[in-house]
């Protein structure tokens, strides 16, 4: 019972700081003028993976490699079919043709060198090195733009005096409150996988992969709520980036990774698959449609009840 409520109780965390981090990093965007999609990229995608980062770190130092590299690699499909098909049933989901082409290109280059990386035996220090400066240079490029697309008003009270340093306490409160949701989750995870006898690789696909891509889900069904299409998008794909390039770099850093065979053989090439298939679906008219998000929301049972 203990496990069961460690992991409701690290997940609610997670949600918790997850959202007022999001939140407050984006009022900072805000003063900069930067564009809804780069927003959604650059912040919204990179603060709603922290919950991904910190739990495959936290995953890693506990003695669970299996679980780290599982939460990325399940947490990409979950973002790619569950979290954009439930986006897109709210409301179609809306890219810019020329910042899309872009992330989707740099997604699919990415797809392809995670595969890559599955197949080494162990994923090295120096390999999270170099993720780590692919994903500089991914965040330059985006940074580098002009900043196409709508810009996010700032209020008022977003450009009061002590409007940034306030914000700033509440991204270092937020990114405290997800590094310990991350510790009690992954324990919580791996005490339930015990008792029911799931193997750790697939207690990272699933059960931290899932619950680490809530705040995914969030951002991107309150964005579309408010009419930020863009947002939503970025938020999607940066996430997805972020996870292979900032979040597998980082663990990777902290102690070199084996690479478990049901994750080369089976679950990298499901994900490099929900790649090409949001990108086919995302490049023929640059919005996902509800039929499109019914299609990719009903590939995910099907692939929990066939792929594990």
């Amino acid at each position: 019972m203990l496990d069961y409520v460690l992991f409701a109780s690290g997940l609610i965390v997670l949600v918790i700081g997850g959202d007022k981090l999001v939140a407050s990093a984006t009022r900072v965007a805000r003063r900069f003028g930067m564009s809804k999609l780069a927003t959604g990229v650059v912040i919204v995608g990179l603060g709603t993976s922290l919950p991904e980062l910190l739990t495959s770190v936290d995953a890693n130092l506990q003695g669970y490699p299996g679980a780290a590299l599982g939460n990325v690699v399940g947490s990409n499909i979950a973002n790619l079919l569950l979290v954009l098909g439930v986006g897109a049933l709210w409301l179609p989901v809306a890219f810019h043709p020329r910042q899309g082409r872009r992330d989707i290109a740099w997604m699919l280059t990415t797809g392809a060198l995670a595969v890559g990386i599955a197949h080494l035996a162990v994923i090295e220090r120096w390999t999270g090195v170099l993720l780590l400066a692919a994903l500089g240079a991914y965040l330059y490029s985006v940074l580098r733009e002009p900043q196409a697309g709508e810009t996010v008003d700032v209020s008022a009270d977003e450009t009061a005096d002590n409007a940034l340093p306030v914000d700033l306490a509440l991204v270092a409160v937020g990114i405290a409150a997800l590094s310990g949701g991350a510790h009690v989750l992954v324990s919580g995870a791996m005490g339930i996988a015990a008792q029911l006898g799931i193997s750790e690789t697939t207690t990272g696909i699933v059960l931290l992969a899932l619950g680490t891509s809530l705040p995914e889900l969030t951002v991107t069904v309150v964005s579309l709520m408010r009419g930020n299409a863009e947002l939503a998008a970025g938020n999607v794909l940066g996430s997805t980036l972020f996870n292979i390039l900032g979040v597998l770099g980082v663990t990777a850093l902290v102690a070199p990774i084996p690479v478990p065979a049901e994750v080369a053989d089976t679950h990298i090439w499901v994900m490099a698959g929900a790649m090409v298939a949001f990108a086919v679906v995302a490049r023929s008219s640059w919005r996902i449609t509800r039929l499109e998000g019914a299609l990719l929301t009903a590939s995910y049972p099907v692939y929990l009840a066939f792929g594990l």
